[in-house]
């Protein structure tokens, strides 16, 4: 049977099923216009780094603010100071990744903290001597859906040999080549779960370091290859202020680690390698167990903790 729409209960009935259908509609779109966007993935400035860097280290920034400026000046040469101490009090956390087999000189390093992108980028122009660089990084379907950019600038200059990009509000990053750490910070990299890691990430006011080839890092301390296996090495390095009532840096500080070898009947042998090398230096050697070491008290300066991250250049 034919339906008059004239009829008053179907003209009704019509009116509200527009009725319905329009505000599902504009509820739809206001839905959607003021949903919150997809929260964005946080990466850890570890996960940027290498995997296979001889050395990392965590450096608490605001408590080691002049050190930390004078390694970004020894490594972007053509940095002023007042611009690197700039830098410096925007960051809270840095991360360092130091050489690797194949490139003993190899620098990789991110930053975090709260990072004025406007502000700082005005340090990094063309006028200063800097030229500015886009770079596409790696993305996959996956990663799309962590809301992190995948178009990025970086800066460089034809006199230095490090690129420095300012990821996000929070995160910068510089290497000589800034490329792996740009594309892992697309792609959403997880922190790996490491030994190293869980070290690095302890909350702490002292530098921690880790060293992955403890027998090439041992070396610079006994001046011969050590040839004992150790297969961790890992500690710290604390500022210790001067005796002076004066508070000005002097920098000058500890540095205490950790070694543990692979075979304990090498111990003896190894126990005494590493006292006849660090006593003289002030270091007290103390055997934990049968497999661990402890070194603690051994002075260093500034100039020598900036030798550590200008070896290789």
């Amino acid at each position: 049977m034919r339906v008059l729409f004239s009829r008053k209960n179907a003209g009704c009935a019509a009116w509200l099923s527009a009725l319905v259908l329009s505000a599902a509609l504009l509820s739809g779109c206001t839905s959607t216009k003021n949903a919150a966007p997809a929260p964005i993935k946080e990466v850890h400035p570890l996960a940027l780094l290498g995997k296979d860097s001889g050395m990392y280290l965590h450096i608490p920034v605001q408590q080691h603010a002049d050190l930390t400026a004078a390694l970004i000046r020894d490594n972007v040469e053509q940095l002023s100071e007042a611009n690197a101490k700039r830098i410096t009090q925007y960051v809270e956390h840095l991360y360092i990744g130091l050489g690797s087999a194949a490139d003993s000189s190899r620098l990789e390093a991110a930053a975090l903290g709260s990072v004025p992108q406007l502000g700082l980028r005005s340090v990094f122009t063309e006028k200063n001597g800097w030229a500015q660089k886009e770079y596409k990084a790696r993305y996959t379907e996956d990663s799309l859906a962590y809301n992190l950019p995948h178009d990025f600038t970086y800066y460089t200059r034809q006199d230095e040999d490090i690129e420095l990009s300012f990821l996000s509000d929070t995160m910068l990053c510089f290497a000589q080549d800034v490329s792996p750490l740009l594309d892992k910070y697309a792609l959403g990299a997880d922190l790996a779960e490491s030994d190293c890691n869980e070290w690095l990430q302890q909350k702490s006011n002292d530098i921690l370091f880790y060293v992955t080839r403890p027998a090439q890092y041992l070396k610079h301390f006994v001046g011969t290859p050590v040839t004992l296996g150790c297969d961790s090495m890992y500690g710290k390095m604390y500022y210790v202020p001067g005796l002076s009532a004066s508070s000005a840096y002097e920098g000058n500080y500890l540095l205490s680690f950790t070694m543990h070898v692979t075979d304990k009947r090498t111990m003896p042998a190894f126990k005494s390698l590493i006292s006849i090398a660090l006593s003289p230096m002030g270091a007290t050697v103390s055997q934990v167990n049968d497999t661990t070491l402890d070194v603690s008290g051994i002075p260093v300066t500034q100039k020598q903790i900036e030798e550590m991250f200008t070896r290789g250049k």
